[in-house]
């Protein structure tokens, strides 16, 4: 069968290995490069303000090892190396109170009795996350599922912090992560709260791409933007701008969601139903190079991500690259990745800036994921990154072997074989 799948970034590009010993698939990338969220400064982004050779993660940066298990799986299949980092944070809020994750507490006051000073005006925040922890530890998904973040955190430092992680973890503008779906962002809290094991891939996270790239047997094509697409009992009709229209026997939609009804022709009531909430969550990022934002506040540690309230009013994210992606951090340059902050960055000192959109995980669009996931395959059509699961990169991967495997094809660390005597692909 032929299988058309829509968007180049993670979601997509694992689809289309998995579905590559039994199907002849063709990738249709709308944008110049691969990659989806997964930016990479000397990778798939030419940067002509870093040196030659020098590789910058400046998207997707870090992976759990605990919490990203199939992730991990696909880097073990690809032969991808990966390496433990440390993901430590503070908080800085716009009243100058400074909070510290405890190994960054470590590393900012070294000294044993400065921290021992320290520890206990940080004791209420420990009280306050065993009861978050105990006010969701037993909430099932079918009450998660008609409730928002607003409904689960206050607004004390405690409940401030873990809303600027969900605001890091999805670069999520702040004053939206109040209506967030609970039934996304408060199982990844339930588990991002505990000590996690946090990894990076060597060499950069586009390097992985390169793997997939260089083994598939299918096509991928970049500046193919795909307008329309059709079903009917021939199969799915694919039109990319400026060509004729193709036929394929099933299509993948592994692009952000609120595009699907924008390209499907026909959709039905259900699929008008279940996509018509989805927002796009606009997306802009610096990468650069001024340590400002810590000397002006006399912060001594970079964190690999630190949160920031700034007298402004504004609410971002400064994410140290040095550590994160294995570059000396002793002198400079110090790489950084900004969100939400550009009023703190000497524009002087930006490599790059990178524009890009994510899906809105509001409550509303989220609602109706079991019945995305249970009708996907139907007329010849499945959603990848539409059942988003934890919506991070973990997220879009499970929902790329989901797919895969509901086309017939296999699932991350096992292979397919063909029996001569029958046209169906047999799993090893």
């Amino acid at each position: 069968m032929e299988v058309a799948i829509i968007g180049g970034g993670a979601a997509g590009m694992v689809t289309a290995r998995l579905l590559d010993d039994a199907h002849e698939v063709t990738v249709l990338e709308r944008e110049a490069v691969l990659g989806g969220h997964v930016r990479i400064l000397g990778g798939n982004l030419r940067c002509s303000r870093i040196p030659a050779g020098l590789r910058v993660d400046a998207g997707v940066i870090e992976f759990d090892r605990r919490h990203f298990p199939r992730f991990h799986a696909l880097m073990a299949e690809l032969g991808v190396e990966m390496a433990e980092v440390p993901a430590t944070c503070g908080l800085f809020l716009a009243d100058g109170s400074a909070w510290h994750a405890p190994e960054r507490l470590r590393r900012e006051y070294p000294g044993r009795l400065r921290r021992s000073l320290e520890i206990p005006r940080h004791l209420p925040l420990v009280v306050a996350r065993r009861r978050f922890l105990a006010r969701v530890a037993d909430v099932s998904p079918s009450v998660l599922v008609e409730r928002s973040v607003d409904d689960f955190l206050h607004d004390d430092v405690f409940g401030t912090w873990l809303k600027m992680l969900l605001m890091y973890a999805y670069s999520i503008p702040y004053q939206q992560v109040r209506g967030m779906g609970a039934v996304l962002a408060i199982p990844m809290l339930r588990r991002f709260v505990h000590a996690s094991e946090w990894t990076r891939v060597i060499g950069g996270v586009w390097t992985y791409f390169e793997r997939i790239g260089a083994s598939l047997r299918g096509r991928v094509r970049t500046g193919a933007a795909v307008e329309r697409v059709t079903r009917s009992a021939g199969g799915v009709e694919v039109t990319v701008a400026g060509e004729a229209p193709r036929c394929f026997g099933a299509v993948v939609f592994a692009t952000t969601p609120e595009q699907v009804l924008a390209l499907l022709g026909d959709a039905t009531d259900d699929e008008r139903r279940r996509f018509s909430a989805w927002r796009p969550n606009r997306v802009h990022t610096l990468t650069h190079t001024d340590s400002g934002i810590y000397t002006r506040r006399k912060i001594a540690y970079r964190s690999e991500f630190d949160l920031f309230a700034t007298t402004s009013g504004a609410h971002g994210y400064n994410a140290y690259l040095n550590r994160l992606c294995g570059l000396a951090d002793d002198a400079p340059p110090h790489y950084s990745l900004a969100f939400g902050i550009d009023d703190e960055i000497d524009p002087r000192q930006v490599v790059h800036e990178q524009a890009y959109r994510t899906p809105g995980y509001s409550r509303e669009a989220l609602s109706p994921r079991a019945e995305v996931i249970a009708a996907n395959g139907a007329r010849g059509t499945a959603f990848a990154r539409a059942t988003p699961d934890d919506g991070l990169h973990e997220g879009a991967v499970v929902s790329a072997e989901r797919v895969a495997l509901g086309l017939g094809g296999r699932a991350i660390g096992s292979r397919l074989t063909v029996d001569p005597d029958s046209a169906a692909p047999s799993r090893r």
